[in-house]
């Protein structure tokens, strides 16, 4: 037990030390917001020596962003602030009647901001003074920014292959540097976004109707586009191979004709719908 203990105190005289060692901070983040946003920016601080007074100017870019307000944290509630704004330079004072002391980063104070800058617009939050105390305590600053993203849609419609007629109710799934979704309206149009400009890949899909569409004609049909007295467009001929194995003979034929007297109630294609990248 006697050599615990001393382990024990040799662990607590060592965090002591950590915590003696540490230096009082105030530090921004480096955030992304939209164009027209309005954003609260928190300012951390900790305060190993306490701290009942701070005075501190900040620059930032008044093309970019504009203060809206600075407030006090939960953290410096009975703080009284004052702050002031003049053609990018914000002017903080704030005091209280008993200090408060923080060993890690805590909010202590937040500007109230409306983005106003261009999608790819960039301004500092750069602390470029701090006086702690009157000067009594120093503090290690670290700076932040804004960047106000770039942003874009992808937008288009489902048409139909034979006669452009609209597509309602499809779905689009967009995998790329954010996750993206979208339905067509009852005019086939759609519009995934706005989102992070980038590279995305675009999948859809529609729940299967019904089949009571097909017919013995489109078995004779295929048999006609097979003998050359019916030439079936592109569309058709992917229409038609309902085998899935990129032809289309008799076996595509002799399946319909399954499927009509109830030997078959799906086709080997697999997906109902299909679909393909258009121009108009």
């Amino acid at each position: 037990m006697r050599f615990r203990n001393v382990a024990l105190c040799g662990l607590l005289c060592l965090l002591g030390s950590e915590v003696q060692a540490q230096s009082n901070t105030l530090s921004f983040t480096h955030i992304t917001t939209r164009p027209g946003e309005e954003r609260t920016i928190p300012l951390s601080g900790t305060f190993v020596d306490g701290m009942s007074g701070l005075v501190m100017t900040v620059l930032f870019n008044p093309s970019v962003i504009q203060v809206l307000d600075v407030s006090t944290a939960d953290r410096t509630d009975d703080f009284t602030l004052r702050s002031s704004v003049d053609n990018g330079r914000l002017t903080i004072a704030m005091a209280a009647a008993a200090p408060i002391s923080t060993f890690f980063p805590e909010e202590i104070l937040r500007l109230h901001v409306r983005v106003i800058g261009a999608p790819g617009a960039v301004t500092g939050l750069d602390i470029v003074s701090a006086v702690v105390n009157e000067g009594a305590s120093t503090a290690v600053s670290t700076d932040g920014s804004l960047t106000v993203i770039r942003e874009a849609s992808i937008l288009g419609w489902v048409l139909y292959f034979a006669d452009l007629q609209a597509v309602p109710n499809v779905v689009l799934s967009g995998t790329g540097e954010t996750a993206i979704t979208a339905t067509t309206d009852p005019d086939g149009r759609y519009q995934m976004g706005p989102t992070r400009v980038g590279d995305y890949t675009v999948s859809l899909s529609r729940a299967n109707g019904s089949l009571a569409a097909i017919d013995a004609l489109d078995a004779a049909d295929i048999l006609r586009h097979l003998i050359g007295s019916l030439t079936l467009s592109r569309g058709q001929q992917l229409a038609a191979d309902v085998s899935g194995n990129g032809t289309i003979g008799t076996t595509d034929a002799g399946l319909i004709l399954r499927f009509l007297v109830g030997l078959e109630s799906s086709f080997p294609a697999g997906a109902f719908w299909q679909f393909e990248p258009g121009t108009l």
